[in-house]
């Protein structure tokens, strides 16, 4: 049966993970964070502008860096997840050999 999300967050046994519920969440204020450095740096290469030079290369650099972000950002994220699968996974095997925690 499906527990409650703030019981689970109060459980001192650590018997259900709290994770896997708030990777969506995590990923979707990362997304929003990369979108925030993205306009602020883009303003920011118009605003303090010291010439057409410094200007284009911010304007090629920050969305660059953006993508990496992002592209870092979901690669953790899969980690994260990929890692409680696995956990799963081998606590399912250890219930059908019988073995205990």
């Amino acid at each position: 049966m499906q527990k409650n999300f703030f019981s689970d967050l109060f459980d001192f046994s650590f018997s259900e993970f709290v994770t896997p519920r708030l990777v969506k969440v995590l990923y979707i204020l990362a997304i929003v964070g990369i979108a925030l450095y993205t306009l602020f740096g883009l303003f920011s290469a118009f605003a303090y502008s010291t010439g057409f030079a410094s200007t284009l290369l911010a304007l090629i650099l920050v969305p660059i860096g953006a993508l990496i972000m992002l592209i870092l950002a979901r690669f953790y994220m899969e980690l994260l997840l990929v890692i409680f699968r696995i956990a799963d996974k081998v606590d399912k095997i250890a219930q059908n050999k019988g073995v205990s925690e």
